[in-house]
């Protein structure tokens, strides 16, 4: 199928090309426009502009809120799976702090150790691989901020867009 269709692009190529050739050969004064557009097409399709397809919507709390909190304060954003996080590394172009979440490409499975032995953590993981965990409760769940709190994560994000409500067992998210 490809085969075919390659062969009747290159002859509506070399019927274009040869229409092109007659055409500058009867007006000669009109090859400098020509080049001149061909070699402003060239340019368009080199040019690395942001061509913005729809609205960047980032929370006031990315931008405004953590501009005054200390640049070594970390993040950890909730719920975290390879595709969330894709969109909380895009957020930390505005707020420009660390974070726990992040992608990397190729990891190997120790990558993501820290998230799966923190309870809390833990309980915001929607990969399709990990079951659903309660959020921890009493001493487990000191014991996870405090660890949380040694590694300088000063604030949990739970992002409302991606939550599913049986994630965390609750009717309504905070």
């Amino acid at each position: 199928m490809m085969i075919l269709f390659s062969l009747g692009l290159a002859m509506l190529t070399a019927y274009g090309w040869t229409v092109l050739a007659d055409f500058f050969r009867r007006a000669p004064g009109k090859k400098t426009a020509a080049a001149f557009i061909v070699g402003m097409l060239i340019f368009l399709d080199y040019t690395a502009g942001p061509f913005p397809t729809s609205p960047a919507a980032v929370s006031p709390f990315y931008t405004t809120f953590l501009s005054n909190s200390p640049d070594d304060t970390v993040l950890a954003i909730l719920p975290a799976d390879r595709q969330p996080d894709k969109r909380y590394m895009y957020y930390q172009i505005y707020h420009e702090r660390p974070t726990v979440n992040g992608v990397i490409s190729r990891s190997d499975p120790t990558a993501f150790a820290f998230i799966y032995n923190n309870p809390l953590l833990r309980a915001g993981v929607i990969n399709k691989d990990t079951p659903i965990t309660p959020l921890p409760t009493g001493s487990e769940l000191d014991a996870a901020l405090q660890e949380l709190t040694a590694v300088n994560v000063k604030y949990l994000v739970l992002d409302k867009q991606l939550m599913e409500k049986k994630q965390y067992g609750c009717g309504t998210m905070a």
